[in-house]
């Protein structure tokens, strides 16, 4: 087996491509207006308004690091550990950012959503970082 081809991980491509789906389709549902993370002007709209940039480099990370982990060459596993470091720290972003506005004493409609997108982003990036680890092990 060539050097190359032991960073072979389709398991964790196919999430690194559902998770850029899914960062993708909420952008484009926010930017069309059809979804809203509060009113216009208030913490929360300002808070949520400040990630598109950031979570567009997320999206592209986890589309190269998929086809990388795809086809086995090294350079996936990079974009892949860089794609959780980045989830990972937006979700303790948005873990602090929302337990100081009250979101976890009355979870109901788009809090309870927020939670899953916090637990998502906190056990996702997780599971990543730890797959990628055990990539780095294979001899």
């Amino acid at each position: 087996m060539s050097p190359e081809r032991r960073y072979t991980d389709r398991p964790l491509a196919l999430a690194a491509f559902l998770g850029s789906a899914l960062l993708a389709a909420f952008w484009t549902l926010y930017l069309m207006g059809w979804t809203t993370t509060g009113e216009p002007g208030d913490a929360v709209a300002d808070f949520e308004a400040a990630f598109p940039l950031a979570d567009a480099l997320i999206v592209v990370l986890l589309l190269v690091g998929g086809v990388g982990l795809w086809t086995g060459r090294s350079v996936g596993r990079f974009a892949v550990i860089s794609a959780a470091s980045m989830v990972l720290y937006l979700g303790v972003l948005d873990l602090t950012f929302y337990s100081r506005h009250g979101l976890f004493t009355n979870p109901v409609g788009e809090s309870v959503l927020q939670i899953v997108v916090i637990l998502a982003c906190l056990s996702g990036g997780t599971l990543a970082l730890i797959r990628c680890r055990q990539l780095g092990r294979t001899p």
